[in-house]
């Protein structure tokens, strides 16, 4: 409807819409469908093809890592190896 066009929709917010529940996700796998049928004005008009739509498959769940954590590790590895070296470098002289 133009009550809803342009509009942004948030799934899973648990807001009521007229009388359908927009219900909050759980943990686990979605995929979202979405089909936009259009009315005809008489019973004699053929109605047109519905647009249909799937998302792929959402994951729900808890956050990935971040990136700056994930470097992290190799990061202190790279550097004990460097003091390492340059410790070593110096007993030497």
């Amino acid at each position: 409807t133009s009550e809803w066009a342009n509009q942004r929709f948030t799934i899973g917010n648990g807001k009521v819409y007229k009388d359908t529940a927009n219900c909050p996700l759980h943990g686990g796998s979605y995929e979202i469908a979405l089909v936009l049928e259009e009315k005809s004005h008489t019973t004699s008009e053929e109605a047109p093809e519905p647009i249909k739509w799937k998302s792929a498959v959402l994951q729900v769940g808890p956050v990935m890592r971040k990136a700056h954590e994930v470097w992290a590790v190799p990061l202190a590895i790279l550097l004990i190896i460097c003091a390492v070296g340059v410790a070593w470098f110096y007993s030497r002289r």
